[in-house]
């Protein structure tokens, strides 16, 4: 597949639906796609790319904007060369040119995993983590998580200690990503609700939450837990995740999804 076949065919994404697409760096064979990758991107870009010191993280850098590109030109008639974006006033990236309608997009990557999640809602949010990481939990929830949150972690047994923190973080970084707030939404200002009989809620302490927010959250086979929010009225939310090779091809994969009353559909391609 080359450039000019991702807006081939478009995809329509419909009302209350968050289609994810994913990448797993770990299972690139670079030296028969990187050079497509770099071909995409403008100087820009490549200078930022460059920056990064180590390798893995300037292979993950790469992915993340060549996958941001390719996955926005299988909604909208261009082609993946031809984007240019720009940033808000807190960071969130944004199309500046064409000004084509595309759908709400977000990205985010950590340690080998990518993520672009898409939706025609008014805004999407995601975030991906590695659970393997190690962080000094209690301390951080202490730190950043409203009281009801760092409370609910500490109070987790040791085995679950992690899988808590990380839904609430990557929760919690989801909505501030699809806000557009970013940093200026300080994470202790609100509260994500955790309850295994009912999708995650937000609370604002009695202030009113604009928006209509609904929340989803997938685990990624092996090491990644990954969160997605969306400004979404539709009374039916689902969320579609794929494993792709930007340029290339679909690939198998399996996925979970957290939320026990959230309809989740695995595509194989």
């Amino acid at each position: 597949m080359n450039e000019f076949d991702s807006c081939s065919s478009l995809r329509n994404c419909p009302t209350g639906v968050v289609e994810v697409w994913y990448v797993d760096t770990n299972r690139l064979d670079l030296a028969n796609i990187i050079d497509t990758y770099w071909q995409i991107i403008t100087p820009e870009e490549r200078a930022a790319v460059e920056r990064f010191r180590l390798q893995h993280l300037r292979v993950e850098a790469l992915v993340a904007r060549a996958l941001q590109r390719w996955v926005l030109s299988q909604y909208a008639p261009v082609r993946p060369a031809q984007w240019r974006f720009a940033k808000g006033p807190f960071g969130r990236p944004y199309v500046k040119v064409p000004a084509v309608p595309c759908p709400s997009f977000n990205l985010s990557h950590s340690r080998g995993m990518v993520v672009c999640a898409v939706s025609s809602s008014k805004s999407v949010g995601v975030d991906v983590e590695d659970v393997t990481s190690d962080l000094d939990i209690m301390d951080l929830a202490k730190r950043y998580f409203a009281p009801p949150e760092a409370n609910d972690v500490i109070r987790q047994p040791p085995e679950f200690m992690s899988d808590r923190f990380f839904r609430y973080w990557t929760l919690k970084e989801a909505y501030v990503k699809a806000t557009g707030f970013g940093l200026s939404l300080l994470l202790d200002s609100f509260a994500i609700e955790l309850n295994d009989s009912v999708p995650p809620r937000i609370s604002f302490y009695g202030r009113r939450c604009r928006g209509t927010w609904r929340f989803a959250e997938l685990s990624f086979p092996g090491r990644y837990h990954v969160s997605i929010a969306a400004d979404s009225d539709s009374e039916h939310f689902q969320v579609i995740a794929r494993e792709v090779v930007p340029f290339s091809k679909a690939l198998s994969t399996t996925i979970e999804c957290c939320s026990n009353n959230l309809w989740f559909a695995v595509s194989n391609g």
